[in-house]
Parts: C-alpha cells; structure tokens; sequence
C-alpha cells in the first residue's frame, strides 16, 4: 500500500498544515484545502487529486474498499474507476458489509488483482 483515501488516513493528514498569519488563519486554510472527502465535494473535484495521488504515490493499481451502502464513495466509483482504467491503472472493487464473513473470496480476490498489476 502507498497512499488511501480514507477519512482518518490521507485525507485527515494533506495537507499537513495551513497558510496564514496566525494559528486560527493557518487551521482554517488547511480545513478548506484538505483533500476532498466524497460526502463533501464534487466528483470533479476528487478525479484530479485522486489522479494525482496515484501518479504521485506511484501506485500501480488502486483497489476501492466500500463499506456496503456508503452512497458518497459508491456514486464516486464509476468516474474514478473510468478515470483510472483510461490512465492504465487497474482497479478492483470491493464492497464489505458488517458481517466481515469474505476472508476467502477477498483473499482469492486480491491474489489475482496482485498477479495483474505484478505484484
């Protein structure tokens, strides 16, 4: 794994810190900059970043890990996933629900989403 897009992982960290004159001027800076959650921004918005950090990153492949009926992320997939396809990059989607009763078809899942990108 070299980045996610998760609220408590990359998208709570980027950017590290604000632009302004004192404390409350930098936090608000790096509140309204902070990379683009689904539930909060277009999806023209998050196509360039999300492209951008896989570029950056130097990801081979990005794999969209969904709790089951999370409407933000699941109405962003079909224009990240087209995104990333047209730019070489393979895409896996997986839909987890509660229950977390998929350990073998994630395995099997992953094992051949690894054998594509050669990792």
């Amino acid at each position: 794994m070299v980045a996610d897009d998760l609220c408590n992982g990359y998208r709570f960290c980027e950017p590290a810190d604000g632009s302004g004159k004192d404390p409350m001027e930098r936090l608000i800076d790096r509140y309204i900059h902070r990379f683009p959650c689904p539930a909060r921004a277009t999806i023209e918005d998050r196509v360039p970043r999300v492209r951008e950090l896989v570029e950056r990153s130097g990801a081979r492949g990005v794999i969209f890990l969904f709790q089951k009926f999370c409407t933000p992320h699941l109405a962003d997939y079909p224009a990240l996933a087209a995104e990333l396809k047209n730019g070489g990059i393979p895409v896996l989607l997986v839909e987890m629900d509660e229950s977390g009763n998929i350990e073998g078809q994630l395995k099997t899942r992953f094992e051949a989403f690894f054998e594509i990108i050669g990792g």
